[in-house]
């Protein structure tokens, strides 16, 4: 009898990184990455787009301590409200004005206006990484709740992966 029934199932539960790889263009990188307490995280960047190329920016010869990033995430959180009517501008040259505002009066203590003047900064790489997540995926009146949610998934999954990667506990 439990044969059978396992034999009627023929719809296997289907992972996000096949979801990804049927349903989106193939030229990306996709991770999954699930820790042994059982959290899991995804990420997908297509490699034609600006945000990936802002993410590897992002990635290559930062260090950056995990506690920082950490704090940003967590003090970023209860802003996402602010920064999705931001998104919310259709003109690209105004979004982006407007979030090197939000930066500069949300991220204001003395350690983040360092990162903010330097060039080369977790803040700065950020900032630019997330100009670029909603210049390709704009918000509009009509899809600004669930496209908003998918752009920051995709910027915290982005941000938890380096964190995963360079965590001295997971080594």
């Amino acid at each position: 009898m439990l044969q059978t029934i396992n034999e009627q199932r023929s719809v296997e539960p289907i992972s996000m990184l096949d979801f990804y790889a049927i349903f989106y263009n193939k030229n990306a990188v996709s991770l999954q990455i699930i820790k042994h307490s059982g959290q899991a995280f995804y990420a997908r960047f297509d490699k034609t787009d600006n945000s990936y190329e802002e993410l590897k920016k992002l990635y290559s010869g930062l260090s950056v301590n995990n506690d920082f990033i950490s704090g940003f995430m967590y003090k970023l959180h209860p802003l996402t409200t602010v920064l999705k009517e931001i998104a919310l501008e259709q003109d690209e040259g105004k979004r982006n004005n407007r979030i090197d505002a939000f930066f500069e009066n949300f991220f204001d203590e003395d350690i983040h206006k360092k990162q903010l003047n330097d060039e080369d900064s977790f803040l700065k790489k950020v900032r630019k990484l997330i100009q670029k997540i909603y210049t390709e995926q704009p918000l509009t009146n009509e899809n600004a709740d669930k496209q908003h949610k998918i752009n920051l998934d995709k910027l915290y999954s982005g941000l938890r992966f380096y964190q995963f990667i360079n965590a001295k506990d997971e080594k």
